[in-house]
């Protein structure tokens, strides 16, 4: 649980990094989705116990970093003006880059299980009292994220079908709202 912790909160600093480096600037509004994601992790998940109160609270984590790995890709691909490919080109990227961070989350996980004593990130013991295949948890985790990548799709579909920008003009009025506080 340290090492999670202490490597959560390095998280936020990496949009910042990468903005240095790259001498662009992205939506503070990223930042506010990634940090809510390790409060909802951290501060709920772990130190409240909701993982163990609540059922279903991974499998809402894993479709909400879906959705914010959805967001973040697009914004990258964005900045590093990258969306000038055919728009299936962009919406696959987006889904295999997603996909892919979800796959090393559970390696990661699976990493932490071996090094740490007691230490049940993969929710072994539950598999097996459940009788269930203890790949179930982690084939489940990466599968969930994919409706977190179609929620991101149905809000660029809806943009362009209303062709009001829903999703551009959230991403700045949330901008605006924590530039304010």
């Amino acid at each position: 649980v340290v090492a999670e912790i202490l490597a959560c909160s390095i998280i936020p600093l990496i949009l910042p990094i990468i903005e240095f480096v790259s001498k662009k600037s992205f939506p503070i509004t990223l930042n506010v989705l990634i940090v809510i994601h390790i409060f909802l992790a951290i501060d709920l998940g772990t130190v409240l116990s909701f993982y163990k109160l609540i059922s279903w609270w991974d499998l809402l984590l894993h479709f909400y970093f879906g959705f914010i790995g959805a967001v973040a890709v697009f914004v990258l691909m964005d900045k590093w003006n990258a969306l000038n490919i055919n728009k299936f080109g962009v919406y696959f990227i987006i889904f295999m880059v997603v996909m892919g961070a979800a796959g090393l989350w559970e390696v990661w996980e699976y990493i932490c299980d071996l090094l740490f004593v007691n230490n049940d990130a993969q929710n072994v013991a539950e598999a097996i009292k459940r009788g269930t295949s203890i790949l179930t948890d982690s084939m489940t985790d990466i599968m969930i994220s994919i409706p977190g990548v179609l929620l991101f799709y149905l809000l660029l579909l809806i943009d362009k079908v209303t062709k009001k920008n829903f999703a551009t003009k959230f991403l700045k009025t949330v901008d605006k709202l924590t530039k304010i506080c």
